[in-house]
């Protein structure tokens, strides 16, 4: 599976650049005094993760399927993924947790797309190891896995879906080792 890496103040830029390319291209109409039906935010349900580990990175990241409308949790904390059927928002329910300590790393991001899930692992020894993206289906099941730099911290799919963009901190160790 392709991935392409980026170093992580590179992203950076991109990242601003991009946030000042949509606030500037922002339909005029989301300024405007009066709301329309089209922006008008409304809050269906919230989801309260059990145990409550909040503070603890029990959902630090969130990627959402479509398709069979699972929310992805990302939980630092129990390095895990929880998988969290909103088909009625207002009742989730847990479908499943993905272990990832077998993997030997720390989760720190999920995307999914096109029923495919990406996660990003720093290394469990040195956040200056190289890390990997480890790949699963909407079931959990592993489908691959690549090592990619330290300490990958953001990923997203392209569009097509055929690649993943990872974004690597690449920090040193407290003492610069």
């Amino acid at each position: 599976f392709p991935v392409t890496i980026y170093p992580g103040r590179c992203m950076r830029r991109i990242s601003v650049f991009c946030v000042v390319l949509s606030v500037c291209l922002l339909p005029t109409q989301l300024f405007s005094q009066t709301p329309t039906q089209g922006n008008i935010l409304q809050l269906l349900s919230r989801h309260t993760q059990r145990p409550a580990t909040f503070d603890q990175g029990a959902a630090e990241v969130v990627a959402y399927d479509s398709s069979s409308e699972i929310a992805i949790l990302s939980d630092f904390s129990g390095n895990k993924l929880t998988y969290v059927n909103i088909v009625n928002p207002s009742a989730p329910v847990v479908v499943r947790d993905v272990a990832l300590t077998p993997f030997n790393g720390k989760v720190n991001s999920v995307a999914v797309k096109n029923g495919l899930v990406a996660v990003a692992l720093e290394d469990a020894v040195l956040k200056s190891n190289p890390g990997k993206v480890v790949f699963f289906d909407m079931l959990g099941n592993l489908r691959s896995q690549v090592t990619v730099g330290a300490l990958p911290d953001m990923l997203t799919f392209t569009p097509s879906g055929q690649r993943v963009v990872v974004c690597n901190e690449g920090e040193p160790e407290v003492n610069y080792a």
